[in-house]
């Protein structure tokens, strides 16, 4: 009886180390994946251009919240946990609001600051100084307004991490001239401050028009088209685009994966393009694709699979 007790103490004990290497290793293993996106760009060459990486971007980066779970969200992931699957463009909607610039998707408020997003991006190139960050600026206006406008909060906002910003008018050459670098990309009227990326960007008219244009104040081309009918129109868009980035013809090029139906409801409700188009990049993305791919509910696996184009 004695011998049956020591022999299942001893069975529950090898199968306790078991269970524990084995969570130890799948510990392991999401830890190493997670450290490789956070460092991707370590891997890529100073000399390379930006025009031919593939660089995963989130579109309206801080819209987490919604309306009653209906519109107005359009990622599950805060900036933090972007960063670390390796997300570098970074599409932000900012209002001016009571003199603060707070994170807005519309009119819907995203409980979330400006000063929120710039700390955790200054704090992730002080660990991860090999990485760049795109950071595309838009203002959305604020149910109530400020005292002052819009870029003399920004430029408050970024004084203290100024060292942290690229604020040339134009992309940098080559990824060694902007590592460890915010490279601000200013889409609001009147900027003074980073690559003018205002003027010249068009919106649909409508859900059967294309919208890809180069931006007039930089060689920046932009597949933004949002209106849609169905998502074949869209992933049409996406391929074009695809196509065009492999040309290395322009500075960058910035593919919107993101969009809605018109026919949906409400018709700016994310997932219904998202749902469809994420999985048909999961199992499109190729070695060779360039761009950046700006999109809807991001995930690690996502980031993963553009990150693995390079």
């Amino acid at each position: 009886m004695e011998k049956r007790k020591i022999c299942l103490v001893s069975a529950i004990s090898i199968a306790s180390v078991a269970a524990l290497l084995s969570l130890l290793t799948v510990f392991s293993f999401f830890s190493s994946s997670d450290a490789t996106n956070a460092e991707w760009m370590k891997n890529i060459d100073d000399d390379a251009s930006l025009s031919s990486l593939a660089i995963p971007g989130s579109h309206d980066s801080g819209a987490t919240k919604s309306i009653a779970d209906v519109a107005g969200k359009c990622q599950d992931s805060s900036i933090t946990q972007q960063l670390d699957f390796g997300v570098r463009y970074f599409d932000v909607r900012l209002g001016a609001y009571n003199d603060d610039l707070v994170v807005y998707h519309g009119f819907i408020a995203q409980d979330l600051s400006f000063k929120d997003i710039n700390d955790a991006m200054v704090s992730f190139l002080d660990e991860h100084p090999s990485e760049t960050i795109l950071l595309s600026v838009k203002e959305e206006k604020a149910p109530v307004g400020s005292s002052r406008d819009f870029e003399t909060l920004l430029k408050e906002e970024i004084a203290s991490s100024a060292s942290y910003y690229l604020f040339s008018d134009s992309l940098p050459d080559k990824l060694g001239d902007c590592r460890k670098k915010i490279v601000l990309m200013s889409r609001y009227e009147n900027n003074s401050i980073g690559i003018d990326c205002y003027s010249g960007w068009l919106d649909p008219k409508e859900a059967s028009s294309d919208n890809s244009f180069v931006l007039s104040s930089s060689d920046i081309y932009v597949q933004d088209h949002y209106k849609l009918n169905d998502s074949e129109t869209k992933w049409s868009a996406i391929e074009d685009t695809l196509a065009e980035a492999k040309k290395e013809s322009h500075e960058l090029t910035i593919n919107f994966t993101s969009g809605y139906l018109v026919s949906s409801f409400p018709p700016s409700y994310a997932p219904s393009i998202a749902k469809t188009i994420n999985q048909k990049l999961l199992s499109s993305i190729t070695s060779g694709d360039k761009g950046v791919f700006v999109m809807d509910f991001v995930t690690k696996d996502l980031v993963s699979t553009i990150v693995g184009a390079n």
